[in-house]
């Protein structure tokens, strides 16, 4: 919750936010709620969407290796993709 405050530029969207991803407990037990949090979380997300994109997909019920699969998108070699030294 404390990210989701800090990432929001006004409180009372943080707020609303931090109600929604609570109120989610009641849905689907705080079980699921904190294990998609830590999800979320793991991948830099904090908002309501994502939490609740996660439990609606089910990723939070998913074995270790099935997420690292799901999460892991590597850029695929190629001549016309640019490193970040294309960019300096």
């Amino acid at each position: 919750m404390d990210r989701v405050i800090e990432e929001k530029k006004y409180p009372e969207q943080a707020y609303s936010s931090c109600r929604g991803i609570m109120s989610l407990a009641r849905k689907v037990g705080v079980e699921r709620l904190l294990k998609a949090c830590r999800l979320a979380s793991a991948s830099g997300m904090y908002n309501y969407t994502a939490v609740a994109d996660i439990l609606r997909n089910r990723q939070d019920e998913l074995v270790e290796e099935e997420l690292s699969e799901v999460w892991d998108v590597t850029t695929p070699d190629h001549e016309n993709v640019r490193g970040k030294e294309y960019y300096k």
